[in-house]
């Protein structure tokens, strides 16, 4: 991560490298640069040398507010209490210090101590309920009235009533708040913008210092870096918390993600973000709404996170009227084509590159942290905005391998050591064992296909299938003996090696028409009309308009002659064929059946301009015939 004071149109300045717990390291030319985003896992302890650990199986709602006004310091004073012997006698008259069960406790001022709380003398709690004067001896002749500390409990919080000496230090050592309920039993607090602790809870209405092997430790006004300051009654108390890296920086906007995602998501501002004794720890600006459940899953998001969607909602919207999470329902206006929305849910792993990828995108072999659990069978990775597909990966040296930048047409961009990797083990992405001509009709997969029939994508050719048999893909072929289904949507026959990536794509229509073919699983309409000796005339439709690379192919024959697979020559005897509903169409032939199919077809380009997401639509179509008359009755005068 970078930080940095000064941008101009091209260029950072004065940047400090290596912030919010990042690492400084060399990036290559064109690598990518985002907007700080983070996914950052929340930790259930704190852990600072000299305290006892401080678990946190939640994210606490909080919600005190101070009950007293606190100064930019806890106060400080000593007991007073002077041994006074006697000159005459040489008999002590007083003794120094309090006794263990002393109440009040004479001190040398009181001034900044609130009316109650809890002190700490040397290795002793004690609970005060007021401020107030008692009597001492100062020489034994005279005796003056001194601030104390009244009606005072000893031995608090664990430890032991304690004789203490003249001159022991008095500290305040409790902050009063209305209910300590929503709280972890130790933690770290917020007030405004100032952090306190380590602290623990005492009673309801208090946080005191952490009291280990009945020692009081010290309180730390301050903490993490913040400055300490004076904070007015009613001022709310928020939770620190601990998150796994040290990404969190103040001002960050984040939403917090668990594992019950059909709860409501909260978003929250980073106040403040510190590392304390390696403790990467944050609050927030106010306090959350609900209880987080701290596990492995439980995080904070910052946009843009690199984090892929996990949880499917019961109701999605896209492009349409989207209510909000008032009920509010406003239109969204969505331009394009939407195929099909599928949602997954798999584990994203730990992937990492261990290279540089660069902006040419020619790399086959892809270094990675480990290769532990992606496919053998083949498979995408996500970096950034690019999918990268391999057919296979080498766990000797953790690549993958016959790897193909770029993949789905994703952009191809540069791409550092350590960036993240997301497994998309959902998408259906295998690879070919074999070689495959330009007009095979069964292909040799390393998986077996999820459906029994449909498309795949080689290359840049989508092959088409009908069934299949273990890992093969099948079509049937023609009189040529090509598979009648290569080339699919416009695009061409290919030859395609060995680990050539094969990706079994959705799709929206069937493309089921083959030039100079005929087949039970091509698709077409077909229209016959009978009548004896009639001249078949001109053919029209209306159909629907389309995009320019489909179309639909009327084809002709009279009195079922030719062969359908026969080539078109628009001649008595042969196949009619037309394509355009403005053109004359005219077939001027004698017969007495007529039929006629119509073919559904999609020309060269069409899945490159993303026309094959369309189909033609027939509306309607006429035949004009003549026939003769016939004579039924014939009376001559």
């Amino acid at each position: 991560a970078v930080w940095d004071s000064t941008i101009s149109p091209t260029r950072y300045t004065y940047i400090g490298r290596g912030a919010r717990g990042s690492t400084v390291k060399s990036h290559p030319a064109g690598a990518k640069v985002t907007i700080y985003g983070y996914s950052n896992i929340l930790r259930n302890q704190i852990q600072i040398s000299g305290y006892p650990v401080m678990n946190q199986p939640r994210l606490y709602t909080g919600g005190a507010v101070l009950a007293m006004n606190l100064i930019d310091y806890l106060p400080q004073t000593a007991i007073f209490k002077p041994e006074i012997i006697d000159p005459n006698t040489g008999q002590i008259i007083q003794t120094d210090g309090i006794d263990a069960d002393d109440s009040p406790i004479p001190v040398g001022s009181t001034d900044d101590f609130p009316s109650e709380g809890y002190l700490r003398i040397d290795n002793e709690v004690i609970l005060y309920n007021g401020l107030g004067t008692t009597r001492i001896w100062v020489s034994p002749a005279q005796e003056v009235t001194q601030p104390a500390f009244m009606n005072c409990r000893r031995g608090q919080a664990g430890t032991t009533a304690a004789d203490h000496s003249h001159g022991a230090t008095v500290d305040l050592y409790s902050i009063k708040v209305n209910n300590n309920t929503n709280y972890p039993d130790r933690s770290i607090i917020q007030i405004e913008d100032e952090w306190i602790g380590p602290l623990q809870k005492q009673g309801t209405d208090y946080f005191i210092g952490i009291v280990s092997n009945r020692q009081p430790l010290n309180i730390n006004r301050g903490y993490g870096q913040t400055a300490a300051v004076l904070h007015p009654a009613g001022r709310e108390i928020i939770p620190v918390f601990r998150v796994a890296d040290g990404f969190c920086g103040s001002g960050d906007i984040i939403t917090i993600v668990e594992s019950d995602q059909t709860l409501p998501k909260e978003e929250r501002t980073i106040n403040h973000a510190a590392n304390i004794a390696g403790n990467y720890l944050a609050a927030f600006t106010e306090n959350v709404s609900r209880e987080y459940t701290i596990n492995n899953i439980t995080r904070l998001l910052k946009f843009p996170s690199d984090e892929l969607p996990s949880y499917l909602p019961a109701q999605a919207y896209v492009g349409g009227e989207c209510p909000d999470d008032q009920g509010v329902v406003s239109t969204v206006s969505l331009t394009g084509y939407v195929d099909e929305l599928r949602f997954f849910r798999a584990a994203k792993g730990n992937f990492t590159l261990n290279g540089v990828l660069t902006a040419a995108g020619n790399e086959t072999a892809i270094p990675m942290n480990n290769v532990s659990g992606l496919f053998t069978t083949g498979g995408v990775v996500k970096m950034g905005d690019e999918f990268i597909g391999y057919a296979d990966i080498d766990t000797g040296s953790s690549e993958l391998i016959y790897a193909q930048r770029g993949y789905l047409k994703s952009p191809v961009s540069v791409h550092a050591p350590a960036q993240r990797a997301f497994h998309l083990s959902f998408l259906p992405v295998t690879a070919l064992t074999q070689e495959v001509s330009g007009n095979d009709y069964t292909l040799y997969l390393k998986t077996t296909p999820s459906n029994s029939a449909g498309y795949v994508l080689i290359d840049d050719e989508v092959v088409g299938f009908t069934k299949t048999s273990g890992n093969q893909i099948i079509m049937p072929y023609d009189k040529r003996r090509i598979g009648l289904f290569r080339a699919a949507f416009g695009t061409n026959y290919a030859s395609h090696q060995p680990n050539a990536l094969v990706f079994e794509m959705p799709f929206r229509y069937w493309d089921l028409y083959q030039s100079e073919a005929f087949d039970d699983d091509l698709a077409y309409c077909t229209f016959t009309n009978l009548a004896n000796n009639a001249l078949w005339g001109r053919v029209t439709w209306e159909q629907q308009p389309t995009a320019p690379q489909t179309r639909l192919k009327i084809m002709a024959r009279v009195d079922g002659v030719p062969d359908w697979s026969s080539p078109a020559t628009n001649r008595r005897g042969g196949i009619f064929e037309f394509t355009d509903p403005r053109e004359l169409n005219l077939l001027n032939v004698k017969g007495d059946e007529l039929e006629i199919m119509v073919f559904y077809e999609y020309l060269q380009g069409a899945f490159s301009t993303n026309a094959w997401k369309e189909s033609p639509v027939l509306k309607g179509l006429w035949v004009e015939y003549e026939k003769p008359n016939n004579i039924n009755t014939h009376q001559e005068e």
